[in-house]
């Protein structure tokens, strides 16, 4: 369809436009309401995004790395990837354990080859969080057999046992939500830090005035905003000057981040906007 509206409506995008092309029976140029859930898929297409737009995007891609959720007990595993969408289980790990009398050896064997395979598939792909979960005690076996690199990464959490069921029951805890959006301020820390370190060095241009000026120059190679700022410019009628900044940052290979967290106080206090110069 050709979209003419689109809006949330009790937490449901509602999108309405005229429908171009369809199968056989269903009438070209008819007007079609369609709702989109959380996680459904569709295809947008676009002429030309706005820099604001393509910044939000461009973040939303770079943030959303998945989380790995490893459910474990003495005798079995279950590896799930952890994304907006959800919990998506990869594949599980049975080992053959003794009961009781030989534990103490068996469990080490097992726990060894969890680590390894564990350490395997986090070499294949970059994920935001490790996170493993057990009954009782068994988080500390696998820890002692992880590498110290992927060790010091790990999130230790309980569950009642390994199976789909429990994997929900481990996403939602309260204590996983902190630690991710903990990784989101530490992001945005370590970017309004460095523009700091460079007002500091005179290497920084912040202020809408200064930043346009350096920007249209080609003389930005970092750009830091804040939500609170967009939204007033929106709420202005300005916006058409932050994306012109926007554009001009993003033409010349520079990045553009958009601050949402705690952090964004500090650039608010720098008048919203600023940016890493390049002279």
């Amino acid at each position: 369809i050709k979209v003419e509206k689109a809006g949330l409506e009790e937490g449901v995008l509602r999108v309405v436009g005229t429908i171009t092309d369809a199968p056989e029976g269903i009438p070209r140029g008819e007007h079609q309401a369609l709702n989109v859930d959380v996680g459904s898929e569709l295809e947008v297409t676009k002429e030309e995004w706005s820099p604001l737009i393509d910044g939000y995007l461009t973040e939303a891609k770079q943030s959303g790395k998945a989380s790995l959720v490893v459910l474990f007990d003495r005798e079995e595993a279950l590896f799930a990837r952890l994304n907006e969408q959800g919990p998506e289980v990869l594949f599980t790990v049975q080992g053959a354990v003794e009961k009781k009398d030989q534990a103490g050896q068996e469990h080490g064997n097992f726990f060894s080859e969890l680590a390894r395979k564990l350490e395997e598939v986090v070499s294949h792909e970059d994920f935001e969080q490790i996170i493993t979960a057990s009954p009782a005690f068994w988080k500390e076996y696998l820890l002692e057999e992880l590498i110290p690199d992927v060790a010091k990464r790990v999130i230790s959490t309980t569950c009642s046992d390994v199976s789909t069921a429990a994997l929900s029951e481990v996403v939602r805890k309260p204590e996983l939500k902190k630690s991710l959006e903990a990784d989101a301020t530490s992001r945005e820390e370590a970017a309004v830090e460095e523009i700091l370190a460079g007002v500091s060095k005179d290497g920084a241009a912040y202020g809408i005035v200064e930043v346009e000026e350096k920007s249209l120059r080609g003389g930005l190679k970092n750009l830091v905003t804040t939500e609170t700022f967009i939204e007033k410019n929106q709420k202005d009628d300005t916006i058409d000057r932050v994306n012109t900044i926007f554009n001009a940052v993003k033409q010349t290979g520079g990045n553009v981040i958009i601050l949402r967290t705690a952090a964004k106080a500090k650039i608010d206090g720098l008048g919203g906007i600023a940016g890493l110069t390049r002279w």
